[in-house]
């Protein structure tokens, strides 16, 4: 029996595949500059999730790229200041993550993530286990 055959077919089938893949490739670096939308909320002492559907709400964030905040509640501006991220923030002594500044205050932990959209979260009370996570997706 010639194993080079099955072999070889299973190598064109395998390269086949992977030139066929559609790209799916992030757009550009993951960053947080852009406009954001409140998804859902989650945490307090019964770790409950809201969508924001549910929670009848309509907040948004707009970081500039010339580093001005500014955050709109049902289309109007609330706020509007510098921002800034401090990177390995020390909330408590056994709680360190990025901090997200807004003016002369630290407005909270936060993290990004990339799937198959751009994340945002935000928890303002960080290395408290009672308090709210805010998850906010980027607007395209």
């Amino acid at each position: 029996m010639n194993i080079r055959l099955p072999l070889a077919l299973s190598l064109i089938a395998l390269m086949t595949a992977v030139a066929c893949k559609k790209e799916n490739k992030p757009a550009g670096p993951l960053t947080i500059v852009g406009n954001w939308k409140l998804s859902s909320y989650s945490g307090g002492v019964a770790g409950f999730r809201h969508k924001t559907v549910d929670a009848g709400t309509n907040m948004q964030l707009a970081f500039g790229d010339d580093g001005i905040y500014r955050q709109y509640d049902k289309g109007a501006l609330t706020t509007q200041d510098q921002y800034s991220i401090i990177k390995n923030y020390a909330f408590t002594n056994y709680y360190t993550q990025d901090a997200l500044q807004v003016g002369n205050k630290i407005a909270g932990a936060m993290s990004l993530t990339r799937g198959t959209q751009d994340t945002l979260f935000i928890t303002p009370l960080a290395g408290n286990p009672d308090v709210m996570t805010f998850e906010y997706v980027k607007v395209r």
